[in-house]
């Protein structure tokens, strides 16, 4: 399918009463969004007799979503205060689309909290429908201004937009969207990833670690480390997906055993499964909890409460901060088991490039760009340093490329000035500051 061309492309409307005419294979086509969906209708082929057709249709289509949700009286009615409260009841009884499960009471908590902060940014006794993109812009604007951090304001941004496709898809509450299109801020915060040296300052003191129950955060952090997975998934590793006696072939070595990434396991977000070598390393780790396997447990990672379950996240999280500690690692807010996934996809990029960066750590190019890769200071200096280089090496050439400028003196004038540093018979005498200097060592 070949893109659409811009040159025929138009937007009709203003939203969230807006549809768009293009072109595509050549042919005309429109789009517009009624009752919260998509609808699209292809008129013909490519003319400008077509392109005034596909106008008319498309400014009749959002005549009558406009007329139906002005004659509805229960679009007219819903306020924003009463969105988000409809949002936040449906949520105490609706699961997890992941799990299944109801919502934990940290996320409803969650909930109410933006909903508090949203009520008094924007009046909650108007209609739904008249918030406007615009004025969410400027109510973003003024929080960063206030030096709110911009994941938070995302946060907020997200949930107020989660809120009116609820509205919208699920309940029919709204006839259209009216902040449809608005880009929420960047949620990559500040935080850095865990440095190289800092890496082999953890991984050294992972090792120095006693065995016992240090086992379990131990082989956690190898998979992190080396694999770069998510710390769900590290977790939710069953031995079903370990093979010790399958045989990698790795540039003329062979490596025993390898480990399987399943797509169903939780944290993988739809990630097709991928099988990688066991590195030596690891092997050790994972025969060690061979040794402390339970019967009748699926967990390489099990929870010693009760070994029928995987290990919990938080206990594994409370011993990372106490390796920084101990490997002299200054700890920083919100920096855990995934900077070491950032720090993993960094350097991976840098050795190796983004294709085979994102085939090892399970995640697509683009994603892998956008999320992980972020600038740092090293990154500037090290930029800064190679530019320096060339530029010198530029300068070296240019210099000895650079044709000798003749010297304008008079015949008898360069003759002496050879005369003088030849000396009569034609050889060179050594230098006096030469002389004084060797004399003196």
């Amino acid at each position: 399918m070949t893109p659409r061309d811009r040159r025929y492309g138009k937007i009709i409307g203003a939203r969230p009463y807006s549809g768009r005419r293009y072109v595509r294979d050549g042919k005309v086509r429109i789009e517009w969004f009624a009752h919260g969906k998509r609808r699209t209708q292809t008129i013909g082929l490519n003319t400008a007799a077509n392109r005034e057709l596909a106008d008319n249709i498309l400014e009749e289509a959002l005549a009558e979503v406009r007329t139906r949700t002005q004659d509805r009286p229960q679009y007219a009615a819903l306020t924003v205060g009463a969105l988000l409260v409809k949002h936040r009841e449906d949520a105490e009884h609706r699961p997890n689309p992941h799990t299944g499960r109801p919502l934990s009471p940290r996320t409803l908590r969650n909930y109410e909290a933006a909903e508090r902060t949203l009520l008094r940014a924007f009046d909650g006794s108007r209609n739904a429908s008249s918030l406007r993109r615009g004025e969410v812009r400027e109510w973003i604007a003024g929080e960063r201004r206030r030096g709110v951090a911009e994941p938070t304001i995302a946060r907020l941004v997200d949930y107020l937009k989660a809120c009116f496709r609820w509205a919208v898809n699920e309940m029919e509450l709204l006839e259209a969207d009216p902040i449809a299109g608005l880009r929420s801020p960047s949620r990559k915060s500040e935080t850095a990833a865990y440095t190289v040296e800092e890496t082999q300052r953890l991984t050294h003191a992972l090792f120095a670690l006693p065995s016992g129950r240090a086992w379990r955060f131990r082989l956690v952090g190898l998979v992190e480390t080396l694999y770069g997975v998510r710390a769900s998934q590290a977790l939710h590793l069953q031995w079903t997906d370990v093979d010790f006696d399958a045989e990698y072939q790795v540039k003329g070595q062979t490596l025993q055993g390898t480990i399987t990434f399943r797509q169903d396991a939780p944290g993988s977000k739809g990630q097709v499964d991928r099988t990688l070598p066991m590195l030596p390393i690891v092997r050790e780790a994972l025969l060690e909890a061979w040794n402390h396997r339970v019967e009748g447990s699926p967990w390489v990672v099990w929870c010693w409460r009760s070994p029928l379950r995987p290990s919990p996240y938080n206990s594994m999280h409370q011993q990372l901060r106490k390796l920084e500690r101990t490997a002299g690692v200054e700890h920083l807010p919100n920096r855990a088991f995934h900077a070491f996934r950032r720090s993993l996809a960094t350097v991976l990029v840098e050795q190796l490039g983004v294709s085979q960066a994102a085939r090892w750590i399970g995640d697509t190019p683009d994603v892998l760009l956008r999320t992980y890769l972020k600038p740092s200071k090293e990154g500037e200096q090290a930029a800064a340093a190679l530019l320096l280089n060339h530029i010198r090496a530029d300068e070296l050439q240019r210099n000895c490329n650079a044709p000798s400028r003749p010297m304008k003196r008079a015949g008898k004038t360069l003759a002496k000035m050879r005369q003088r540093r030849t000396g009569a018979g034609g050889f060179e005498p050594p230098t006096s500051w030469l002389t004084a200097r060797r004399s003196a060592n």
